[in-house]
């Protein structure tokens, strides 16, 4: 099977560039819910270099991380690849950007319990 996409470790890349790129705090990152906006870097297969950056709704925590939704058309490196509405897996180490809309009390929810990845039931 040949994967349609690959998504950057941006965690990685951060620690890697630190003078250059911010992302998210990875707690906030794991306190992700049904309905947040998220920025993934999805890499271009003949270049890894390249990325395509596009926004993806959470809709369900998984084992290791989170399903969305692709919230945008591809408009450069993956379009006919990916559509809009796409089902897409990933993990908190994917996320660069978290769409913060003005009602979120994000400091309520980072003094809730963490999600796990490992004991969901």
């Amino acid at each position: 099977m040949v994967e349609r996409y690959l998504l950057q470790d941006v965690e990685t890349w951060s620690q890697q560039n630190p003078e250059t790129t911010a992302i998210p705090s990875r707690e906030m990152r794991e306190r992700l819910v049904r309905g947040d906006l998220v920025k993934l870097h999805f890499l271009v297969p003949s270049n890894r270099e390249l990325a395509e950056r596009m926004w993806v709704e959470v809709q369900e925590l998984t084992d290791t991380g989170y399903i969305g939704r692709l919230d945008n058309d591809p408009l450069r490196y993956f379009v006919g690849v990916l559509l809009g509405n796409e089902i897409v897996a990933f993990e908190p180490k994917h996320v660069a950007s978290i769409w913060i809309e003005p009602h979120h009390d994000w400091e309520k929810r980072m003094l809730g319990a963490a999600h796990s990845f490992t004991d969901l039931g």
